[in-house]
């Protein structure tokens, strides 16, 4: 309950600041428990007491009282306890006993509560008791009622009783009796009453030797009343209505009865009103049950004779019997939407199933006959967030084989699964299927989206399955986790630059620990990876491939990968710059953690006044976990790594930022301010770098929100933000600010638009096998206009050009 509870809260919460996640990257919340604390089998706490006696030996009233601090009882604990009491005219027939009992924070016999408040009087021959408890701050549970004790007859009489079950009161309608005897417990006519429909009755004799005869009824009764008293986890709901008789011994009972469940919930998922009877007789139950529809027609009917050991005293072996068991099912379109409330690796599970099963054989050794067909099905698988619909199916039971026929359904592309399923040991089935998906969505949340073409087959015990195949993925985008470190450029530069992420992607998030399948799974499988598949974050848009399959090896809840992926095209942001990728790859070399060796580069030209384009290259190398990137360039002399990054900073080497350069009219320029010159400059461009990494918080969730393959905005020169006199020019600013977006139509052709200056561009590009690139495209310029006192004018045309490149690879 408390984990539901506290998924409410972080969902709620990232409901609330999904905005904020947004605009500033930040982390959505952690799920945060408050599980109660376990409490030590120990004796500690404070305790006091205080009282007085009064009169004699034949007359004397006692009063007192008790208080309690932080009390530790072998496991029983309490923060709070005060009590009072009182005997008055003690040892006469006029004494009268009270006493009453606060507490809170209280934890005994394995039941939390949050207080207890608790009154009870005696008075020969009778008194009354009130106890009001509080659970979990917003149930409650009260009993209350006057009673009649005859310590020599052995019996307690009820003269009147109310009992509150959270929303719910039970009233009694009459007096009932106790009686307590060596013989066993006999009650005599007690009812309790709720509304014109509630009724809660016992009568009868509970022996503790000879033979039984109790009748118990219990109509429309709040399951979940009950449940939530007992602090039970099973999250079941609905009224219950059961009514039975007990005859026979305790070692040897006899009885039979009625049952029934309406407005059922598990979990939040409707359970279908249920009803039938039952007769349990020389260690044998025969039962017969209904799941109605809403109209009160059956959906499915089950008879079973089945050899059970329900004795109430003197079990010694086990309670499932090694003898012959009778099951009969018959099915007509019986919901599915239960399923996931008993696996944690379904859910979202809809679909009918009609058919007829029928179990033979031992609880140890069961005989299966029959079918079921399987229609208008869909389920999500929770791990990869893969949706399969329209499943249909059929699945064939022989002995102690099930046959899956045809089951098929799809998510994007078509989904197969064949083969059996064997339940010789119902605790143990073993596995021998095979799944065939051709371009179908197998990734769908948080971590991406990806199609494809899949052959694997399980087979193996439930506990020690082992999954073998191949994958090859034939597109899609997988979203690499964003920097959360801080990595130094060369041995002399300042850690100030996030360049990469330096996270590992966790195996439990790929195989969640808590299914036992998973938890045994061994896994080989070959994964390939197709072009037009997408590794994307904020800093990096980069398409991968393989040239030969990766080994996945998963064993003892330990993934290892084998194999190479290598980029080709794409994009990589450092320091607001956007450099193309021209190659790349990442060696994973079969290590438990997936941390592969990195060898990226990216390209970028910096226009450097009076001096012909500078190429300037990122090379990313080391591994995953400990990346190291440096900087390089085609300049001759080479230059070094400070001075490579002054010029993607400022556009100048760090050697000529105090040059004068402008104009006075600037207030920039001049010998005699060359430090204003050089730290107005150093001011716009570090301004124009966190311009840049502001919009790169939310490029990619904008572009992941529209669906686009790429998505970048290209703040302004920040020049641009004041105009010459020093005043702003947010106007200008905007307009200076370039918005792209682009879409591969298929894995070769590449379509993209932009908006800059108020006019609109496109881009479009086609990659051929044999190297061949082509692409054509306009684009919006500014263009400067003679420079006034108060302003720079511009004006925007648009250009127009084309390309044809060849690449050859070696």
């Amino acid at each position: 309950r408390a984990v539901r509870r506290a998924r409410a809260d972080s969902a709620r919460v990232a409901s609330r600041t999904e905005v904020e996640h947004l605009a500033t990257g930040k982390p959505m919340p952690r799920l945060v428990v408050d599980t109660p604390r376990a409490v030590p089998r120990r004796l500690s706490g404070s305790l006091y007491a205080a009282g007085t006696v009064s009169g004699n030996l034949q007359r004397f009233d006692l009063r007192g009282r008790l208080i309690g601090d932080s009390l530790d009882v072998h496991g029983n604990a309490a923060r709070h306890i005060r009590a009072a009491y009182a005997w008055t005219n003690a040892r006469t027939p006029a004494a009268t006993l009270a006493a009453a009992v606060q507490g809170d924070s209280i934890s005994a016999s394995g039941f939390a509560l949050d207080s207890i408040d608790a009154r009870v009087s005696y008075r020969a021959p009778g008194g009354r008791v009130e106890v009001v408890v509080v659970q979990a701050g917003d149930r409650y549970y009260g009993l209350k009622g006057d009673y009649a004790l005859s310590t020599s007859g052995r019996q307690l009489r009820i003269a009147d009783m109310q009992l509150q079950l959270d929303s719910t009161t039970w009233q009694s309608t009459h007096p009932s009796v106790v009686y307590w005897r060596p013989s066993g417990i006999e009650v005599q006519n007690f009812e309790l009453r709720n509304g014109a429909t509630g009724r809660i009755y016992a009568n009868g004799l509970l022996p503790t030797a000879g033979t039984a005869n109790f009748v118990v009824a219990v109509d429309n009764l709040d399951v979940g009343n009950v449940l939530d008293a007992v602090q039970s986890d099973i999250p079941l709901r609905g009224f219950a209505t059961v009514h039975g008789r007990l005859v026979g011994t305790l070692t040897s009972p006899t009885f039979r009865g009625a049952f029934g469940l309406v407005d059922g919930t598990y979990n939040g998922t409707d359970v279908p009103g249920l009803h039938g009877t039952f007769d349990y007789a020389a260690e044998r139950l025969v039962t017969h049950a209904e799941a109605l529809r809403e109209g009160g027609a059956p959906m499915m009917v089950a008879d079973a004779q089945l050899p059970l050991n329900l004795a109430l005293t003197g079990v010694t072996g086990p309670r499932l019997l090694d003898r012959p068991v009778v099951l009969d099912v018959v099915a007509d379109s019986m919901p599915l939407d239960l399923v996931p409330q008993f696996t944690d690796v379904l859910s979202n599970v809809h679909g009918a199933a009609a058919g007829r099963v029928a179990m033979r054989g031992t609880f140890q050794r069961p005989s299966l006959a029959g079918g079921l067909v399987l229609a208008h099905g869909t389920m999500k698988m929770n791990a990869t967030g893969m949706t399969v619909s329209n499943v249909y199916g059929s699945v064939r039971m022989l002995r102690d084989t099930v046959f899956v026929d045809t089951l098929s359904g799809e998510s994007r592309g078509p989904v197969y699964v064949r083969g059996t399923l064997a339940v010789g040991d119902w605790r143990q089935p073993a596995f021998n299927l095979y799944l065939v998906a051709h371009r179908a969505e197998v990734l769908n949340n948080d971590r991406g989206r990806l199609d494809a073409d899949a052959g694997l087959r399980l087979v193996g015990p439930f506990t020690h399955a082992y999954l073998s195949g191949k994958v090859q993925v034939t597109g899609g985008v997988a979203y690499a986790p964003q920097a959360n470190g801080r990595h130094v450029i060369g041995n002399s530069d300042p850690d100030i630059f996030a360049v990469v992420d330096t996270s590992l992607l966790s195996n439990r998030d790929l195989f969640p620990p808590q299914s036992p399948l998973l938890r045994g799974l061994r896994m080989d499988v070959s994964v390939g990876v197709s072009r037009d598949t997408w590794v994307r974050n904020r800093d990096a848009n980069v398409e991968i491939f393989t040239e030969q399959p990766i080994a996945v090896h998963y064993e003892n809840a330990t993934l290892a990968l084998t194999g190479a992926v290598g980029t080709e095209r794409g994009e990589y942001t450092f320091m607001s710059k956007r450099f193309i990728v021209t190659r790349g790859s990442a060696i994973f070399v079969g290590t438990p953690e997936i941390n592969p060796t990195l060898q990226v580069t990216g390209d970028y030209q910096v226009a450097v006044a009076g001096s012909p384009a500078l190429d300037i290259q990122v090379l990313i190398g080391g591994t995953l976990r400990q990346p190291k990137l440096s900087l390089q360039s085609d300049a001759q002399p080479p230059r070094s790594q400070s001075e490579l990054l002054s010029l993607l900073a400022f556009g100048r080497s760090s050697s000529t930022l105090l040059e004068p350069t402008g104009s006075s009219l600037a207030g920039v320029g001049g010998s005699g301010n060359l430090v204003g010159a050089g730290a107005a400059l150093a001011t716009k461009r570090l301004t124009g770098v966190a311009l840049g990494v502001l919009v790169d918080q939310a490029e990619a969730e904008v572009g992941r929100g529209i669906g686009a393959d790429q998505f970048n905005i290209t703040p302004g020169d920040v020049a641009e933000v004041t105009n010459l006199a020093g005043n702003p020019n947010l106007q200008g600013f905007i307009n200076d600010t370039r918005i792209e977006a682009g879409k591969y139509l298929n894995p070769r052709t590449f379509l993209g638009l932009q908006e800059f200056g108020g006019q609109m561009g496109g881009r479009i590009e086609y990659r051929t096998p044999s190297g061949f690139t082509y692409s054509a495209y306009t684009q919006p310029r500014i263009l400067l206009l003679p420079p006034r006192l108060d302003a720079q004018p511009n004006i925007t045309k648009s250009s127009f050009g084309a390309l044809i490149l060849r690449q050859w690879k070696f």
